[in-house]
């Protein structure tokens, strides 16, 4: 069975409102399907700086404990482009489970 999960407006509220301006999101949603027995589903969102100053992304928080981040620089040049890597975790999760 696939399971179905929808990573999209979910990294703009976890991440604080003074960096949209500056971050260009090559996209803002993503529809993932995980395997039935798979552990972690990931999603990736890529952006640019288009900003004329640095941005330095301080934290990155969400409510949901099943949402974790991996983002490999916090400090992103002007033009510097990164990605954001959203990661759920089923653990004991059953069914279908929609993150939006």
């Amino acid at each position: 069975m696939n399971l179905l999960l929808r990573f999209g407006w979910l990294v703009f509220v976890c991440l604080a409102p003074e960096a949209w301006a500056g971050l260009n999101w090559e996209s803002k949603s993503k529809r993932v399907e995980a395997q039935s027995g798979e552990l972690v589903v990931a999603a990736e969102y890529p952006f640019k700086n288009d900003a004329h100053e640095p941005i330095k992304i301080e934290s990155i928080h969400c409510a949901c404990n099943c949402i974790k981040f991996d983002l490999t620089e916090r400090t992103y040049a002007p033009g510097e482009q990164g990605v954001l890597r959203v990661l759920f975790v089923f653990e004991e999760r059953l069914g279908a489970q929609r993150k939006r």
